[in-house]
């Protein structure tokens, strides 16, 4: 996707196998947003090639598709796909600095690290759980995670393509940062209805939980988010502290949305749907009772 003019976005069919293709599309830009998603191949082979097709049109800056919780912060060997992430950070420093020429960096790699989607919790599967309106969470209900809306992420990562100032190798965001015992605070007043809290397991067990799992039931490989992986995602946080000093206020224009709002915008979602299923079985059984009176 490239922007023509102020007020367009247009599309751009590439070759994500040709360098000179993707150097075409990226050229005049003043930045690229890597979005990619996948294993191996897109995640750092293609991303690699994107890399370096930004160095050739002369980008100032790239931005990594990372949109996760500080991965550089924790051991490797935890999270397939956290790795592979990693993996490409390794990588990208060899192409920046063979580019560069023992010179200041040719290209500013910048990582958006914003914790946990809001929307995954907004879902009603992960930590808040609408249907048995409790907090289900793993360690301790204590400790404090980073979460952040994708829309306010979105918003962040286009405020730091257009940065004219040099930008560090990593920023920190996060709409709220949170522990599952605040989170039964702050469900209960979104939703007006009595959360509680529940302890599922240590983390120690959640990683045999995913091992057996990994081994036993690994799902198709080319699956990127297999159940396994998404337990691991969960392990991680046995790791990730609240980022202590955030970067949110470098860009003044970015309203923050809340927690309590994406839960209240959650749970009326989960509500509504609650209330059509209702009435689908309302329908169907009124339909069996008409055809039982008929025979």
């Amino acid at each position: 996707m490239k922007r023509s003019n102020p007020d367009e976005l247009s599309i751009v069919e590439v070759d994500y196998s040709s360098r000179e293709s993707l150097a075409k599309a990226v050229f005049g830009a003043f930045a690229v947003l890597s979005c990619l998603w996948g294993l191996e191949e897109a995640m750092i082979h293609v991303q690699q090639r994107l890399l370096e097709a930004a160095i050739a049109a002369k980008i100032t800056r790239f931005v990594p598709s990372d949109y996760s919780v500080d991965f550089t912060r924790f051991p490797s060997g935890y999270n397939r796909n956290f790795d592979l992430r990693r993996k490409f950070h390794g990588v990208a420093k060899d192409v920046i600095e063979n580019a560069s020429k023992g010179k200041e960096p040719i290209i500013q790699f910048t990582s958006v690290f914003c914790g946990c989607f809001m929307e995954i919790v907004q879902s009603g599967k992960f930590l808040v759980r609408f249907s048995d309106k409790e907090i289900a969470y793993y360690g301790d209900q204590d400790t404090g995670m980073d979460f952040t809306s994708i829309e306010d992420v979105a918003k962040y990562t286009a405020a730091v393509a257009l940065d004219k100032s040099r930008t560090p190798l990593k920023l920190h965001i996060a709409g709220a940062q949170v522990s599952p015992v605040q989170l039964q605070t702050i469900a209960s007043k979104a939703t007006k209805e009595e959360f509680g809290i529940r302890w599922l397991m240590p983390f120690w067990l959640l990683w045999i939980v995913s091992w057996f799992l990994r081994i036993f039931f690994p799902g198709d490989k080319d699956d990127v988010a297999p159940l396994w992986q998404n337990i691991q995602y969960a392990y991680c946080y046995k790791f990730v502290q609240p980022e202590p000093e955030l970067d949110n206020r470098r860009y003044k224009n970015i309203s923050w949305i809340s927690m309590e709002d994406i839960l209240r915008e959650g749970y009326q979602a989960f509500v509504e749907e609650a209330r059509q299923l209702d009435k689908t079985k309302d329908k169907a059984s009124k339909k069996t009772n008409k055809k039982v009176k008929g025979t």
